[in-house]
């Protein structure tokens, strides 16, 4: 469930904040995978944004990075509490 939310944090720069996100998540938060950095998630992040050629699904992505954001510290670390079935396909 975790890589799924650190996929899913793959987004666009522009908007939303991918780099917010993952600073969020890796340094505010303490969430930790091995070897994972603030750019790598950014990196995917911006690929994840850009995957979607439909606009509801493109939405709901932009949606799920700033869910990641906003996210409460305690929620991030336990699990994925912005993950959506619809959004996450892999």
């Amino acid at each position: 469930m975790l890589s799924l939310l650190l996929l899913g944090l793959s987004l666009s720069a522009c908007s939303p904040d991918c780099r917010g996100a993952c600073e969020h998540m890796l340094l505010e938060c303490g969430v930790e995978r091995a070897a994972y950095t603030v750019e790598d998630c950014t990196t995917q992040c911006e690929q994840y944004l850009a995957h979607y050629a439909d606009d509801r699904q493109r939405a709901e992505s932009r949606t799920a990075v700033a869910c990641v954001k906003n996210a409460d510290c305690a929620a991030l670390r336990e699990g994925t509490p912005c993950y959506d079935e619809e959004v996450y396909v892999w």
